[in-house]
């Protein structure tokens, strides 16, 4: 019986020990729940207005590729009441009648008013396609491209060169780009592997398969360009 007694009490006592652990376990556990609930109430509304602020400069982060962008060679446009609207490398493509295809280059185009016809060109240059292995190419200081008309009006030196290896030059040209043709009244300069011509202007037709030199002209044939034929001049 005492022993069975000693143990029961024993057995309290223990219970006893331990005990009063529990209540500091509790409020600890309510603590930690406390400060929790607080930095929520701290952490949501700042998360919130985070997402509000993210939200509002989405548009500004992140670029919208669907608007239209200029490439690397187009890369400067700019309009004023004054100066108009320009453009640094333009490049404008075309077919002519025949639908052989041409192309418009320069360094820079401007334009009076959006609704002109007109292009002032720096460093013009036409790519006119002669066939599918043939072409020619005008070059000038300076040029006007008529869109409506599918003319340009080269100045300040043009140079004319055909795949074939010859080389026009004169002080102005127009170019009829649906036509494939290009005249020019100004005194004019050619030369290529089979002799040399001058006039005091030309027309070129059908890109540059049939050349007339108007007015005054001569021309020179070099005799090992044409299989053993004399040197000749024409005035």
């Amino acid at each position: 019986m005492s022993e069975q007694t000693a143990g029961n009490i024993g057995g309290d006592l223990g219970a006893r020990r331990f005990m009063p652990g529990a209540p500091r376990r509790a409020r600890a556990a309510h603590f930690r729940a406390s400060r929790l609930v607080v930095l929520m109430k701290l952490i949501l509304p700042a998360l919130a207005l985070a997402i509000v602020a993210l939200i509002v400069s989405w548009p500004q982060l992140i670029p919208d590729h669907t608007k239209f962008r200029l490439g690397d060679q187009a890369r400067s446009v700019l309009a004023s009441a004054t100066d108009g609207l320009s453009m640094d490398q333009p490049r404008y493509v075309g077919v002519d009648e025949e639908q052989r295809p041409y192309e418009i280059t320069a360094e820079r185009a401007s334009q009076d008013n959006p609704d002109s016809d007109r292009l002032d060109l720096v460093a013009p240059q036409a790519d006119l396609a002669v066939n599918q292995e043939e072409w020619l190419a005008l070059s000038a200081t300076a040029g006007i491209y008529d869109k409506k008309k599918k003319t340009i009006d080269l100045s300040g030196g043009v140079t004319v060169f055909h795949d074939r290896g010859y080389t026009v030059s004169s002080d102005s040209a127009r170019v009829l780009l649906d036509e494939g043709m290009a005249t020019s009244d100004d005194p004019v300069s050619a030369h290529g592997q089979s002799g040399t011509a001058t006039g005091e202007g030309f027309r070129i037709y059908n890109r540059g398969e049939r050349i007339v030199f108007t007015g005054k002209s001569k021309v020179v044939l070099y005799p090992s360009q044409l299989g053993g034929l004399e040197t000749r001049s024409a005035n």
